[in-house]
């Protein structure tokens, strides 16, 4: 005899004044497909379902609507994402697809580390060869450890966690001479915060569509963000 297929249901609700009904649906989806059903309750209001989530053995998610959206939509496309796919971590835990309208839109003025970054090798180049001769390393010669930790690095990673994780906005300059290696540690701080928490690189600042632009980021992944101001980034 073949064991019934495991069932999860998901149900997004909000009004509080309507439990009972809940209660019933969540109960008949037990009594449907038996021991095998997972129930999962989706609210911003977590703490006023409790008590029934624990009665018939659902489990309470505290995750914004967009975001549970963004992330089904992003297992539907996962296996046949493209080169230029782009995902920004979240404060649910779940990867937040930028659509390809949004994603050309951001990359007016910003370069998106998401995690896709530094998967595979730009083509053409000669991974760790361009850069140990001069040129930027990319992100995939970061995900490699090619270049090395200066003495300001540790001191860096501690303070760009700490603002972070506190949501306090904060300023770090690295002024450097040119070849003095910024550029690579400037790269090297997003790279090692891209998994946690959004990181950009503004190459183009018009102050008004560029906050714009970063703020919807801060929005839909509902994360404090990382971003890094290069040389000479307004336009004249």
């Amino acid at each position: 005899m073949l064991a019934p297929t495991p069932v999860v249901v998901v149900a997004i609700w909000e009004q509080v004044d309507l439990l009972r009904f809940l209660r019933t649906a969540l109960e008949s989806c037990i009594d449907a497909f038996g021991q095998t059903t997972t129930l999962l309750v989706l609210s911003e209001a977590t703490s006023e379902y409790q008590y029934l989530t624990d009665e018939v053995g659902a489990t309470n998610l505290d995750v914004p609507t967009e975001q549970l959206c963004r992330g089904l939509a992003g297992l539907h496309h996962v296996h046949n994402a493209g080169p230029n796919a782009c995902r920004f971590p979240s404060s649910s835990g779940a990867p937040i697809s930028i659509s390809t309208p949004e994603r050309r839109w951001l990359e007016e003025e910003l370069e998106l580390v998401g995690l896709e970054a530094g998967t595979t090798a730009s083509p053409g180049s000669e991974v760790g060869h361009d850069f140990l001769r001069g040129g930027e390393a990319t992100w995939y010669d970061l995900g490699l450890r090619y270049d090395i930790d200066r003495d300001v690095s540790d001191k860096l990673n501690i303070a760009v966690r700490r603002d972070l994780e506190a949501r306090r906005a904060n300023r770090i300059n690295l002024y450097h001479a040119p070849g003095a290696g910024g550029t690579t540690l400037g790269k090297r701080i997003l790279w090692n915060f891209h998994r946690q928490f959004p990181a950009v690189r503004i190459t183009s600042c018009i102050p008004r569509t560029t906050t714009e632009k970063l703020m919807r980021i801060a929005s839909i992944t509902n994360l404090p963000f990382l971003f890094w101001l290069t040389e000479h980034p307004f336009p004249p």
